[in-house]
C-alpha cells in the first residue's frame, strides 16, 4: 500500500504554488492516519474536497489576505492565506484520491458524504484548537533587576512566580537600547541595518511598507490579534492606529506619550498635590496614594483581563500583546508600591549605584548626556535625588509586577494556562547613576541585557539558561512553538533571528556564539548630525564595542573609519569599569572580535535611506 507523502507528486500538485509548510499544523495531525491509499484514506480526501467545493474554510483559514501577502513572490516564501487560494489545495488532493481509489469513491452515498463533511469538520476543528494561544507581554525600560534574577530586594512576586514555571533567560539581548529600532526589530525579526530603522522617528511603514510583521503573520496564519498597550513604538510617527494590518481589531491605549501617564483624574489627589518626591525631582515622579487605574498601566491590565475573558468565550486561537509602560520615566506608581521599598531588606545599599564614575579608559564617544532625565534638572542630582529617583523606578517595577499578576491569576481562573505560550520580555535595560549614565543609549549590559521569559503551554517546572540569545530571536521561536510556517518579512529576506526551541528543550544548549547590538551617536541625533555607530558584541566572556565613523554623506557604517574600541571581561568585571582595548595581553581578543564582528555585519548589510 503506497502511503500520501507531504513531499511527493500529490503533495506538490496539492500545494499549487503555496508552501508546503502552509498547513503544517494540519499535515502532522492528518497526513500519517488519514492521508493513505485506503478505502477511509480516500473517503476522507473526499470529505475535505466536498468542504473546499462548496467554499467553506476550516476554521483559521477566513481572514482576509493583506496586500503583504499578495505580492507575487516565491512560492516557498511568500504564504497566501485566502479561502479561494486553498481551495485549490483541497480540490487537487481530491482528484488525486479520486484517480487512486476510484471504487471506494463510487460507493459512498449521499448522506456518508454528508457524514464525512460533519467529520472533515471535526478533524480541522480539533486541528485549530490544538494550536496554543499567545500572551505576548512587553514591559518599557526595564533592565534585568528581578527577584528572579538574583536581585531579591526587588519586590516582583508575580512575575518571580512566572519564572517558576517557565524558561529563565540569563543572557538575552536587546538590539538597540532604545524603544522604536528595538520594538522594530523584534517585531519584523530584522536587525535594525537591515531594516533601515535606529532612531525613535523613523517608522518602518515609512521604510518597508509592505514588512510583515510577527503579529500579522499569526494573524494571517488564522490567530485573533489584538494589541492593548504599548507593544510598537507609535508616538513619533502619529500613528493613532497603530498597525492595524498586524490586528484584527484596533490597538487600545497604545498611542500616547510617557509625560501624559500622570494620576487621571486629578480629583483623586485632592489634598495631597504637595507631593515630595514629584517636588524634589521636577515632576519626574510621583508618589500618590490613588488605586493603580490611576494611571496608565492599571487600566491595561483590567483591560487585557476583560480581553482574556472573551477570547476564552470565542474559542479561537488569539495572540494577545500587552504592552506596560512603567517602569519608563516619570516613575509614577501609586503610593503603595513606594512604601514597599521603606522596609525592604537591603535596600539603603540599593538606592545609590556601586559605580558611579566612568570606566577607565573608555572612550568620550561612549557617554550620552542622558536627556530624558536630565533635560528636568539645571544641576546635577544630589545624593538625595539619586536615591528618590532610584526607589522610584523600583516602585514602577512593582507595581508593573502586580498588573502582570492579574494576566497571570486570570490565565489561571479561564483554565487557559495549558493552552497558552507566556512570553514577557522588555525592550532594554536602563542607567540609574551608575558610571554616571541615566536613561538608556549605550551599548553596556545595563542597557541592552533584559528579562525574558517563555512557559510553553503546560509547562510547570521552572528552568534557567546561560545561552546567550537576541530578542530578534523571538520572531522565529513563537513560529515553530505555534507550528506556523515561516515567513519573508520582507522580499528576499528571511528571519534573522534563531528559534530558541532548542533551549527551550535543553537549556545547556546555545544557538549563538555572541549577542549583537547597536547604538547611535549622538544619542537621539538626526540624520544631519550624526557622528558614529557603535556595534557590540557579547560572549559569555567578554563584551567587545567598536564605535565606527557615520556621518550623513556615508551609506552605511564602515569598519575602515575605526574610531575607538572597548573590550571588558565581563566575568571578572561584571560592572564593566575597566577597558582592555589596546592593552597587548588582550590583542588577541581584539582582533579575534574583529573578525568575528565583520562576518556578522556581513550577513545583514545595511539599508539606511
Amino acid at each position: 500500500m503506497r502511503r500520501f507523502r507531504p513531499d511527493g507528486p500529490v503533495a506538490r500538485r496539492a500545494h499549487c504554488g503555496v508552501s508546503k509548510e502552509w498547513l503544517s499544523p494540519m499535515r502532522s495531525t492528518l497526513c500519517r492516519a488519514i492521508w493513505t491509499e485506503t478505502p477511509f484514506g480516500a473517503a476522507s480526501f473526499f470529505a475535505f474536497g466536498c468542504v473546499a467545493a462548496e467554499g467553506q474554510g476550516p476554521p483559521g483559514i477566513d481572514a482576509p489576505a493583506t496586500p503583504s501577502q499578495k505580492r507575487k513572490l516565491p512560492a516557498a516564501t511568500r504564504i497566501r492565506t485566502d479561502w479561494t487560494h486553498s481551495k485549490s489545495l483541497y480540490n487537487a488532493a481530491l482528484l488525486d484520491a479520486l484517480l487512486i481509489k476510484p471504487i471506494s469513491m463510487r460507493l459512498i452515498t449521499g448522506n456518508q458524504r454528508t457524514a464525512l463533511v460533519v467529520f472533515a469538520w471535526a478533524i480541522l476543528s480539533a486541528v485549530s484548537q490544538a494550536r496554543p494561544n499567545v500572551l505576548f507581554i512587553a514591559v518599557d525600560d526595564l533592565r534585568a533587576e528581578l527577584g528572579c534574577y538574583g536581585q531579591d530586594w526587588i519586590h516582583s512576586p508575580n512575575i518571580d512566580r512566572l519564572a517558576n514555571q517557565a524558561t529563565v533567560f540569563e543572557n538575552a539581548f536587546c538590539q538597540v537600547s532604545l524603544c522604536n529600532p528595538s520594538r522594530t526589530s523584534l517585531l519584523t525579526g530584522l536587525y535594525p541595518d537591515t531594516l533601515g530603522v535606529i532612531d525613535l522617528p523613523t517608522h518602518f511603514r515609512q521604510v518597508h511598507p509592505d514588512v510583515v510583521t510577527l503579529p500579522e503573520h499569526f494573524r494571517a496564519n488564522g490567530y485573533f490579534t489584538q494589541n492593548i498597550g504599548k507593544i510598537f513604538h507609535n508616538w513619533h510617527h502619529g500613528e493613532r492606529d497603530g498597525d492595524p494590518q498586524s490586528w484584527s481589531v484596533a490597538a487600545e491605549l497604545h498611542y500616547d506619550t510617557h509625560s501624559n501617564d500622570v494620576v487621571t483624574p486629578k480629583a483623586l489627589i485632592a489634598g495631597q498635590e504637595n507631593n515630595y518626591a514629584s517636588n524634589r525631582l521636577n515632576k519626574r515622579a510621583e508618589n500618590y496614594d490613588v488605586p493603580d487605574s490611576a494611571y496608565f498601566d492599571g487600566r491595561i491590565a483590567e483591560k487585557a483581563v476583560a480581553a482574556l475573558s472573551s477570547l476564552k468565550e470565542s474559542g479561537e486561537p488569539f495572540f494577545l500583546a500587552v504592552g506596560f509602560w512603567k517602569p519608563h520615566l516619570p516613575f509614577n506608581a501609586p503610593k503603595k508600591y513606594w512604601d514597599l521599598y521603606d522596609k525592604q531588606p537591603g535596600i539603603e545599599t540599593r538606592l545609590y549605584p556601586e559605580h558611579s564614575n566612568w570606566p577607565e579608559g573608555s572612550p568620550e564617544l561612549a557617554k550620552h548626556p542622558g536627556s530624558e532625565l536630565m533635560r528636568s534638572f539645571e544641576t546635577p542630582l544630589d545624593s538625595e535625588q539619586i536615591a528618590l529617583l532610584r526607589k522610584g523606578y523600583y516602585a514602577a517595577i512593582s507595581y508593573v509586577d502586580a498588573q502582570v499578576g492579574q494576566l497571570l491569576d486570570a490565565l489561571e481562573a479561564l483554565q487557559l494556562e495549558d493552552d497558552t505560550v507566556v512570553v514577557l520580555w522588555s525592550d532594554h535595560g536602563f542607567h540609574l547613576g551608575e558610571r554616571g549614565l541615566w536613561c538608556k543609549n549605550s551599548c553596556y549590559d545595563l542597557d541592552t541585557r533584559v528579562p525574558l521569559l517563555i512557559r510553553k503551554p503546560s509547562q510547570r517546572v521552572g528552568q534557567r539558561t546561560d545561552s546567550l540569545v537576541e530578542l530578534i530571536d523571538l520572531y522565529p521561536t513563537l513560529l515553530e512553538l505555534c507550528d506556523l510556517p515561516s515567513v519573508e518579512p520582507i522580499p528576499g529576506q528571511r528571519l534573522q533571528g534563531k528559534s530558541l526551541s532548542p533551549i527551550l528543550q535543553n537549556p545547556n544548549v546555545g544557538v549563538r556564539p555572541a549577542a549583537l547590538s547597536q547604538i547611535m551617536r549622538p544619542a537621539y541625533s538626526k540624520k544631519t548630525d550624526r557622528v558614529a555607530m557603535g556595534y557590540s558584541l557579547r560572549t559569555a566572556d567578554f563584551r567587545y564595542i567598536q564605535w565606527r565613523g557615520w556621518t550623513a554623506s556615508m551609506e552605511k557604517p564602515s569598519a575602515n573609519n575605526l574610531l575607538a574600541e572597548e573590550i571588558y571581561g565581563v566575568r571578572n568585571d561584571p560592572g564593566e569599569m575597566m577597558n582592555l582595548a589596546g592593552i597587548p595581553e588582550h590583542e588577541k581578543t581584539r582582533e579575534g572580535f574583529r573578525k568575528m564582528l565583520e562576518k556578522r555585519l556581513a550577513n545583514q548589510p545595511a539599508n539606511y535611506r
